[in-house]
């Protein structure tokens, strides 16, 4: 995956500076620095051969290395136990000097938004209780789609999957909450279809179909609504610092999980431009207002990259949001999938920017 690409690139060597894996994705064949399922935490595996080694008379410089990435719905404890056998490490002095032998952690987020924000929020505590700051990444994230070829056109309730239009939303949506969560990296999965989880899995994770000839699924590399929505994270949220978040219904102030109907960030770009972002959790639609941080802004289509500049009027902008409609996956308020409360993935979002 590209993931595991640049993974492999940024950590290629030990901290001795000896020739190893010190960073994987969890869909590369490189043995991982940690393998923890239960009581495989007990077994930690670390990638470089003969570690650890002998502490360097100096300190030389060395690539970052991080873990193997977390999905906490599959080893809600994984991280913890993995943690607790390096608190016991018989040579803490090492381990210290060392890090305790990772700088970087990773989750996994897939196919429910507001998972990536509880992820990273869940990692973070659990490191806290180990007096441990580490890098946050999310090194795996996407929502397949059920509704373009290769993708199971014939079964639109299909577990963990969506449409094009919600694939684009779920990418801007991720990215809000990891960003808003610290995330420094966003990686998303993946770049083309390729052969997913199998050449009868009928996976479509691509921001393009595959290009023909491929290994499965060949296909015109056209883009999907979610290139569109990617480029647009990457273009307006590099770099960006987060300003505020708020949930809202009707208006007012409703931080309820499974009551705000609206979600909404707003981030300041390194030129001094506000992004704001804001969509429905639930099937009903929405009418929102916002003050203007600006003369003028320009509203994007996440679908498409589309600009439509707008001007707001007594310095208040006025916007219709569409309801949600992504139920193929369960949530936290919603975990038998009906057709209504909270939403996978949320409706197509605002995506304003204003200024500089």
């Amino acid at each position: 995956s590209p993931a595991t690409g640049l993974a492999g690139r940024r950590a290629g060597r030990c901290p001795d500076g000896r020739p190893g894996a010190a960073c994987v994705t969890g869909r590369s064949g490189t043995s991982p620095i940690f393998r923890s399922s239960g009581a495989e935490a007990q077994r930690i595996t670390l990638a470089c051969s003969g570690w650890p080694p002998s502490p360097p008379a100096r300190r030389i410089p060395r690539p970052a290395s991080c873990s193997a990435g977390w999905r906490s719905s599959r080893s809600p404890t994984g991280l913890r136990e993995v943690l607790t056998v390096l608190r016991n490490d018989p040579d803490p002095q090492l381990r210290d000097a060392f890090g305790w032998y990772f700088d970087i952690l990773p989750v996994h987020s897939y196919s429910y938004a507001w998972q990536t924000f509880r992820y990273l929020n869940q990692v973070k505590g659990t490191l806290g209780a180990f007096g441990l700051i580490k890098e946050l990444w999310v090194n795996e994230s996407g929502l397949p789609v059920w509704d373009d070829y290769p993708g199971p056109t014939w079964d639109p309730n299909s577990g963990y999957r969506g449409t094009k239009e919600e694939a684009a939303a779920y990418v801007v949506q991720s990215a809000a909450y990891a960003i808003w969560s610290g995330a420094r990296v966003i990686f998303h999965f993946m770049l083309h279809d390729d052969c997913g989880n199998g050449p009868e899995a009928h996976d479509a994770f691509g921001l393009y179909r595959n290009p023909n000839p491929a290994p499965c699924y060949p296909s015109d590399a056209g883009a999907r609504p979610a290139a569109a929505a990617y480029r647009l994270v990457s273009t307006h949220l590099r770099d960006a610092k987060p300003l505020w978040r708020w949930r809202s219904t009707n208006g007012q102030a409703d931080w309820g999980a499974c009551t705000g109907q609206v979600e909404w960030f707003a981030f300041q770009r390194p030129d001094g431009a506000r992004v704001l972002l804001a969509w429905t959790r639930m099937e009903t639609p929405a009418t929102i207002t916002v003050t203007a941080a600006a003369p003028r802004g320009v509203v994007y289509d996440v679908r498409t990259g589309a600009a439509t500049p707008v001007t707001p009027v007594a310095g208040v902008y006025t916007f219709s949001l569409p309801g949600a409609t992504n139920y193929n996956t369960p949530t936290w308020c919603n975990p038998d999938r009906r057709k209504q409360g909270e939403a996978a993935v949320g409706g197509l979002p605002l995506f304003l920017v204003e200024g500089p």
